[in-house]
């Protein structure tokens, strides 16, 4: 089971959407990273990382926050929006899968959010290389397929 389905059979609680925690992506949807460790300049460093995001296809939107890599799991986040999942990398490419969710409204009744609050899935591949990475993805926000690029640059272990 991926985080995609996982994400369209969550519970109802109380009459709410239970959204799964960190913990339960952990448990449940662990990779192995795969990641070459051994030293050399195209590894994936587990750390803190900067990710910069720029919509494609048309759809106007950017977001920039951090990320922490660490053995096959990334958590990360924005002013908005937090962000978990699970990755796998071999030689000098990667790919995985993530869950967004919005944490904090936007202040700006005016701003047209991408996700605009919705639970958000997506999957990326991409590449790295002495600390840096650039992945391209899609992100399924309801019914709609959103594209994106997004550079990542290693910040600290």
């Amino acid at each position: 089971m991926t985080i995609y389905s996982c994400m369209r059979n969550n519970r109802v609680d109380n009459g709410r959407r239970r959204t799964p925690g960190i913990r339960h992506l952990q448990e449940k949807y662990m990779a192995p990273s795969g990641c070459d460790l051994s030293g050399g300049i195209n590894i994936m460093k587990n750390g803190l990382y900067s990710i910069h995001i720029q919509m494609l296809d048309g759809v106007k939107g950017w977001s920039s926050g951090v990320i922490i890599l660490h053995d096959g799991r990334l958590i990360g986040g924005d002013p908005y929006f937090w962000t978990v999942g699970t990755y796998t990398c071999k030689e000098a490419t990667w790919k995985g899968e993530l869950v967004t969710n919005q944490h904090t409204p936007y202040r700006d009744s005016a701003a047209r959010p991408v996700f605009a609050g919705r639970e958000v899935t997506t999957g990326f591949s991409g590449t790295y290389r002495g600390g840096e990475s650039e992945v391209f993805g899609t992100s399924l926000v309801g019914s709609r397929s959103i594209s994106f690029r997004a550079t990542l640059r290693w910040l600290a272990d």
